[in-house]
């Protein structure tokens, strides 16, 4: 460890990305980025990587706004040019990637923010857009951060569906919404469609895009349920399907929700339900075929010493494999710690009791597990961040990670 401090920030970040590895060898892993915001990688839902360019990205709240960071060979690297662009903006991100963009929907302390980059392929990184609106609320709501109740907006997800109009749904004030534009520009939204109300304060939402539909799944847990509409493309934007309960009763419904989609259009949620006991899975997995049936299964067993929460989907692969990433809080005698862990299965044959395996364990308690929305690439490593309480952020390459016989090691 003192050898290690007397490397420069770039230097060590290098020598982090080179040595995430295998279970047995995970302990200690060393931060690779620092934001000074805690647990600078959540909330539930929100994406903040994502891969263009043959190049790793990561937009990452900073004290007085948000920052985006590159992966090179030096490790992460902060795009000190954009910060201007990005300062005083909320800071939490849920990112959607173009072929020469980026556009993010930002949150934080009852505020929701759109803000979008170009890239620049003569200098290949990405430059200030013109989108930086921020939305104005006319009814006020409690958001109070502690106060037990909190009825501000908590996250907010973003995606543009298959005709290009780009959609953000969140909670507030114990409703869902969702609003939309079709200016390219993304500089004038619709007014707020209201999907659902009389949730409870603590529940959330999260969109998810299909090649026919988009869609909005939600907890609520006054109802111990979970629900989801859907809009169709090529119906008046207003117009959402009823809603589909995907599962009601037996405490199942937890303000924990993260969604991905295949090649096939098989949606994956990785949710946490409130049952809280021991010996029973404490997360389930929500799968909607593409012919838009819906399946519930349980992983991820609460024992007496170990919490799972948190839960994330990734995709990677070919054939296509699904990661089912979370926080496992460990309480011993000397104290409670947390890491990250996972799972790993082919699409087409789940496997919910598959190995284990440590994922990212930090050199201090890291939670909040983040990945990019879209597809792992082909020929380039598998990242993925969490964060501690102190503003660190750690990485880990899945391909390391978990060994498949369809994965096949990358030059870093």
């Amino acid at each position: 460890m003192k050898l290690l401090r007397n490397f420069s920030p770039a230097c060590l970040s290098f020598f982090v990305g080179m040595f995430v590895c295998l279970q047995a060898e995970c302990s200690g892993a060393q931060p690779v980025i620092r934001t000074g915001v805690e647990a600078a990688t959540q909330d539930k839902p929100q994406c903040k990587l994502w891969f263009a360019h043959e190049q790793w990205w990561a937009w990452l709240p900073t004290p007085g706004g948000s920052s985006v960071y590159a992966r090179n060979s030096a490790g992460w690297i902060r795009l000190n040019h954009l910060d201007e662009h990005l300062k005083g903006l909320p800071g939490l991100a849920d990112v959607w990637p173009a072929a020469d963009s980026v556009r993010a929907v930002l949150v934080g302390d009852d505020r929701l923010a759109t803000a979008d980059l170009v890239y620049d392929s003569v200098d290949r990184t990405y430059q200030p857009g013109k989108l930086r609106v921020e939305s104005q609320w006319t009814t006020p709501v409690q958001h109070d951060r502690s106060a037990s109740r909190d009825e501000s907006l908590e996250t907010a997800t973003i995606c543009q569906d298959n005709q290009g109009r780009w959609w953000i749904a969140y909670d507030r004030g114990r409703c869902i919404y969702v609003k939309w534009t079709t200016d390219p520009m993304g500089m004038s939204w619709s007014k707020p469609i209201t999907l659902a109300n009389e949730i409870a304060p603590d529940d959330i939402c999260s969109l998810y895009a299909l090649a026919d539909r988009v869609g909005v799944i939600w907890s609520n847990q006054k109802q111990a349920a979970v629900v989801a509409r859907e809009h169709l493309l090529g119906s008046a934007s207003e117009y959402w399907t009823n809603p589909v309960d995907i599962q009601r009763g037996d405490a199942n419904a937890d303000d924990h929700l993260r969604c991905a989609v295949d090649q096939r259009g098989t949606l994956f949620v990785a949710s946490k339900n409130s049952l809280d006991q021991i010996d029973q899975p404490q997360h389930i997995l929500r799968v909607r075929q593409a012919d838009g049936t819906w399946a519930n299964h349980g992983y991820a067993t609460l024992t007496a010493t170990s919490s799972p929460t948190r839960p994330i989907a990734v995709i990677g692969g070919n054939p296509e494999q699904l990661f089912l990433l979370h926080t496992v809080a460990q309480r011993s005698t000397a104290g409670t710690t947390s890491k990250i862990v996972g799972i790993s299965m082919t699409v087409e044959q789940l496997d919910l009791a598959a190995p284990q395996v440590d994922v990212i364990v930090g050199d201090q308690s890291v939670n909040n597990v983040t990945g990019p929305r879209h597809a792992f690439p082909p020929t380039a490593p598998w990242i993925v961040l969490a964060s501690d309480s102190t503003g660190q952020v750690y990485e880990a390459d899945l391909r390391d990670v978990f060994r498949h016989p369809s994965i096949q090691p990358v030059a870093k």
